[in-house]
């Protein structure tokens, strides 16, 4: 990478970004970060920026997912599933306009998994804490990325919340049928791409992957 890419990224978008990155084992973007921080350290003498590089320098050194996919076995996902009724390839907003509907129509259960959830993404946030109070509504989330107002918004409602270490999926399951697997969290930023899927095979497999993770009850800490 040549110059600034991360110049106009503020210091906590740089956290989000570098995380990602050290998740992904992507070592060339984490490093942009973890240089940038670095910069904003030295010349603005920003405490935001110093507290940030710190908190990156914390995770440890990268690990790639495929080492760890390795050492606790789990199954590739390659299945061919012939009960597949549609694929829609969804993009940027039409993601969350699509996700909200099939929340809102869910008739048993939801299963959200995300990294992270932004604090101004208040959409999906709302129909998920209403739904709740109806059917049966599950969040997974990312163990570092857990905090703010949207951590303390779903505590206080009926959803059952989960984090996980290292957690890195984006999907979503309803009813045991629909599937969303792509780039978007819970807010949709920086191009997203998403393919939703109907096929309860796929999501059993989906949920079969999930399960294995191990991820535990967030309200327990």
């Amino acid at each position: 990478m040549n110059g600034r890419p991360y110049l106009n990224y503020s210091n906590d978008d740089l956290y989000l970004l570098g995380s990602n990155a050290h998740s992904d084992g992507d070592e060339e973007v984490y490093l942009g970060v973890l240089k940038e921080l670095n910069k904003r350290k030295k010349k603005n003498r920003s405490k935001r920026a110093t507290q940030r590089l710190k908190d990156l320098k914390k995770l440890g050194p990268i690990e790639t997912f495929v080492e760890e996919e390795e050492e606790n076995g789990f199954p590739g996902l390659s299945t061919e599933f012939e009960d597949i009724k549609s694929i829609m390839l969804l993009t940027d907003h039409e993601i969350n306009l699509a996700r909200i509907s099939d929340i809102e129509s869910a008739k048993e259960t939801v299963l959200f998994c995300t990294y992270c959830f932004n604090k101004n993404e208040t959409e999906l946030l709302d129909v998920l804490c209403t739904k709740a109070k109806e059917i049966t509504v599950q969040v997974i989330w990312d163990r570092r990325s857990y905090y703010g107002s949207p951590r303390y918004r779903l505590e206080e409602s009926d959803v059952e919340v989960f984090h996980e270490g290292k957690h890195h999926s984006k999907c979503l399951i309803v009813d045991g049928r629909i599937v969303y697997i792509g780039s978007a969290n819970a807010h949709i930023s920086n191009h997203d791409i998403a393919l939703r899927v109907e096929s309860q095979d796929l999501a059993a497999a989906a949920f079969s992957y999930l399960d294995k993770l191990g991820y535990s009850d967030a309200t327990d800490d």
